[in-house]
């Protein structure tokens, strides 16, 4: 159960430790930084990617996109924490097909497994550098000889990380998989932080705010933390040499926050090895009166993927016109069953297979968030499906400059009527439907070269 601190209390806490840390920098000059001899000299230089243990699966999908296809020029190496230990393994480019099952966290088949550290302490929201978190991290740096890092995501890592890369001039990229460096929740709903309510009981998960992406982490209370969050997060940003946002909306949310950045974010979408469809593959059903109007919700659902939109939108429902479909491996405790049919999980190369199995009229994504980027829309419209989506996000942004569905209201009731609205029309939903093959999804090997002019500047 997520757990939380008086403010009060936090904000005395953290005063005190901000005070304590600014006036004894225990951080090395430059100049008295020790030059690391004992590596193995080796004809490629080295780049470490960092990510966290409870990474999105999108995440490490690009990731492994760009560390197959920059193997030739990299010994690659993956720096892991999972809050108890922090992990080391080496990329094994041969051993990479082109087909990975992450959902079965099968790192074995790309990753050899080098070396691990046992934590004495605790991954902290409130203190974000740490001694012991910050030796490990020398070492890593110097045993490896990295000459590059690319942090894909923080969470659970300190900030002394990009510190020491900072002071040892190492070439540091971080990308902005999500909003992680506004709100440690990673989620924005209506510029509103979902916090932990501890009115709200647990069992009571579609009227709680609770975001527990972090569960064996204590939460403060974001009304005060969030202010001392920014405050860190504007100063550690400045520490790499390069910050990769995948869309332009996630771009336009941190340079708000931050607007110091908005001359180091740099936009770089995601690449996709995916095939499109031709006009002549979009086959889609027609959309009959005497019928209901099928929609598959892919992914999995949970209160920033929308949720309760989704038991709203259904509860307009009165006539039975939507008959909902879901596809993934989603929590019992949403109850997902009364909505509609259950299709279980599936295998990123499968995707296709199965919704041509399921046939449906449209593909909702109702992600309460901003998405940063969003694989599964590319694999929507890569099914011939137009797309049901919010405004928010990279999923809004993607519509709305390529067409290939519609953006619906996030007022339930609103969201209906044009749901009906639009099925009354068939000759415009296939024409949106044909406007899919003139979509124009970027390859992995466009974005690998894209990261590359970045690693060897």
């Amino acid at each position: 159960m997520t757990k939380t601190i008086k403010a009060s209390t936090l904000k005395n806490m953290v005063d005190a430790y901000i005070d304590i840390y600014e006036e004894n920098d225990v951080y090395p000059k430059k100049t008295d930084v020790k030059v690391c001899e004992d590596f193995k000299k080796i004809n490629k230089p080295n780049i470490l990617y960092v990510i966290n243990d409870d990474y999105d699966k999108e995440v490490m999908y690009a990731t492994l996109d760009i560390m197959r296809n920059i193997s030739q020029y990299y010994n690659i190496y993956l720096l892991k924490n999972d809050n108890s230990t922090i992990n080391i393994y080496e990329y094994i480019p041969k051993k990479h097909d082109d087909v990975i099952d992450l959902f079965d966290n099968d790192f074995t088949r790309v990753f050899k497994f080098i070396q691990k550290w046992y934590l004495k302490h605790d991954f902290t929201l409130y203190f974000n550098y740490n001694a012991e978190y910050k030796t490990i991290y020398k070492r890593v740096l110097c045993q490896y000889n990295i000459n590059v890092i690319h942090i894909e995501h923080m969470a659970y890592h300190t900030m002394d990380l990009m510190k020491i890369a900072y002071d040892k001039g190492i070439n540091t990229i971080l990308s902005l998989h999500d909003l992680y460096y506004i709100c440690p929740t990673r989620s924005i709903v209506d510029d509103e932080y979902m916090n932990y309510n501890e009115n709200n009981p647990q069992d009571d998960y579609l009227n709680s705010n609770v975001v527990d992406v972090m569960s064996d982490v204590l939460y403060p209370d974001f009304k005060v933390f969030k202010p001392i969050w920014n405050k860190w997060w504007n100063k550690a940003l400045q520490y790499p040499n390069h910050i990769i946002a995948p869309s332009q909306v996630i771009y336009d949310i941190y340079t708000e926050t931050y607007p110091s950045l908005k001359d180091k974010i740099q936009v770089i979408e995601h690449g996709y090895d995916i095939s499109m469809p031709s006009v002549d593959d979009i086959i889609l059903p027609q959309i009959n009166e005497n019928e209901p109007i099928r929609i598959l919700i892919p992914g999995n659902i949970s209160l920033e993927k929308g949720i309760k939109f989704i038991y709203e939108l259904k509860k307009q429902d009165k006539e039975n016109r939507l008959e909902l479909h879901f596809m993934g491996v989603n929590e019992t405790k949403y109850n997902i069953g009364s909505l509609g049919r259950i299709h279980g999980g599936y295998k990123r190369e499968n995707f296709k297979n199965k919704v041509k199995s399921i046939n449906p009229h449209f593909i909702g994504l109702f992600s309460l968030i901003p998405e940063a980027y969003s694989y599964i829309l590319t694999e929507s419209w890569s099914s011939g499906i137009p797309v049901l989506s919010l405004a928010k996000g990279a999923v809004g942004e993607r519509i709305k400059n390529n067409s290939g569905g519609y953006i619906i209201s996030d007022k339930p009731e609103d969201a209906y009527k044009q749901v009906i609205k639009l099925s009354e029309d068939n000759e415009k939903y296939q024409n949106i439907a044909k406007k899919i093959a003139d979509i124009h999804i970027k390859d992995a090997s466009t974005m690998a070269e894209e990261y590359l002019s970045i690693y060897k500047k």
